[in-house]
């Protein structure tokens, strides 16, 4: 984890807070009421309690609050009060959805951290292709229109995924050779989950790119992630890609390598976005149909067997029978675990449409245990499950859920047309041609 956590005179703009009225609920924030206008954050965090000042930009407003033990990669919570109580507000790396929900998966303070490039990037610059560690400030960045911009500032920090709790909050997300049109990017660009591409008109953050095939995300154990700045928000060329440069909102800080800001900071107007996100509807649809189809143009592609298996204690059972996808199973005694195994796919990766960015096994229903009815909220149905769907009766799995051991073991399944596999001819080329009837993303150069 990592603390302290430094507010210098950090901005947050329009829908980037919210307001809880009735304080946290568990690990859970509500989105009441978004803030009207930007704010700048100020102050140390070193454990929970310490405060932190809220200041509107146009001085209207201001106040302050005080950290709590919620925070993730990309969000952190705060109270009205130091102990906690009255109400709470959440500060976030991307736009919040008024009358929507957060959940926070584990209670430890010094997740929060701003969104880079990985180690070993090429940005484009006036002296050619520079990995991202080797750039120095005063180089000039080209840009995707063309521009040449000098580097202002450049921080770095190293990121320990094993020691959060949601290490794929901070996994970085690959974005394959070709996989956003032909030749772009020129070889594999790794970014963190937030950091956003430009597409036409908009900023979409990588984590809502993925599909599964030609971008994913990579489990990594430890991660080194960088900021480029400019003076302005800007469309930086990383591996020829269009990829957002670092927007400067006072977290300089928070990164290794403090040099080329100092004279900066605390009297520097907010800098502005160069182009709006795009975290839902119909502008994320578009960009994404266009990347899986041009995904299922490289190769990429989708079995509609689940793959579904039932393991005891690591020996695959034969089902007893099959019945209309009612699968019944004779256990053998003496078994200690019992694991419902099968492929899983995330319907938001490969339906652009879906935003149900959920790991999805098979669907269960009327699951019985030694000729019990097990509730699909049963305690012991934990591990390896999701919520149980608003109908209460069904449920479905990860891919790896674990079931009540019992020595007769039946239940209903159903589940996808389409699981991701790998690719089993030869590898994804890099320009794979495209046909004339397939889709075009256009990158537009912004700046």
């Amino acid at each position: 984890m990592a603390l302290p956590i430094v507010f210098n005179n950090l901005t947050f703009e329009v829908d980037y807070l919210s307001l809880d009225n009735d304080g946290v609920q568990g690990d859970v924030f509500e989105n009441n009421d978004n803030n009207p206008r930007p704010y700048v954050l100020n102050g140390t965090i070193n454990a929970v309690g310490d405060p932190v000042t809220f200041t509107s930009t146009d001085g209207t407003d201001q106040f302050t609050a005080y950290a709590t033990n919620l925070d993730n990669p990309n969000q952190i919570v705060f109270t009205e009060n130091s102990d906690g109580t009255g109400a709470a507000y959440i500060a976030s790396n991307t736009p919040l959805t008024e009358g929507g929900t957060e959940a926070f998966s584990e209670t430890t303070l010094g997740d929060f951290t701003p969104v880079c490039f990985v180690t070993g990037t090429r940005i484009r610059t006036e002296r050619g292709e520079v990995a991202v560690e080797d750039l120095q400030i005063g180089d000039l960045a080209v840009t995707a229109s063309g521009a040449h911009k000098p580097i202002r500032w450049i921080g770095h920090r190293l990121v320990e995924a094993a020691d959060h709790a949601a290490p794929q909050d901070v996994w970085p997300v690959r974005i394959t050779a070709g996989a956003l049109a032909m030749g772009v990017p020129v070889r594999d660009l790794l970014v963190s989950p937030d950091h956003c591409l430009v597409f036409d008109d908009v900023l979409v953050p990588a984590k809502h790119l993925i599909n599964g095939a030609t971008i994913r995300q990579e489990p990594v154990e430890a991660v080194g992630y960088w900021h480029i700045e400019l003076d302005s928000h800007e469309a930086l060329l990383a591996e020829g890609a269009p990829a957002e440069s670092y927007r400067d909102c006072g977290m300089h800080a928070f990164f290794e390598g403090a040099e080329g800001w100092g004279h900066r900071v605390g009297d520097k107007a907010p800098v502005a976005l160069l182009a709006p996100h795009a975290l839902s509807g119909p502008r994320l649809h578009g960009v994404k149909a266009i990347l899986i189809a041009r995904a299922k143009h490289l190769g990429a592609r989708r079995v509609e067997d689940p793959g579904l298996q039932v393991v005891a204690d690591g020996q695959v059972l034969t089902p007893a029978s099959i019945d209309n996808r009612r699968f019944t199973f004779a256990v053998p005694e003496g078994t200690q675990t019992l694991v419902l195994r099968s492929r899983s796919s995330v319907p938001a990766h490969w339906i652009a449409e879906n935003e149900d960015r959920r790991t999805l096994g098979v669907r269960v229903s009327e699951l019985c245990a030694d000729g019990t009815a097990v509730a699909m909220a049963d305690a012991q149905l934990a591990q390896g499950w999701n919520a149980v769907e608003p109908n209460g009766q069904e449920r479905w799995t990860e891919g790896e859920a674990h079931l009540p051991v019992c020595r007769e073991l039946s239940f209903q399944a159903d589940w996808f047309l389409g699981y991701p596999v790998e690719t089993v001819s030869e590898p994804m080329p890099v320009n794979a041609a495209v046909s004339l009837a397939a889709p075009v993303l256009r990158l537009v150069a912004n700046g």
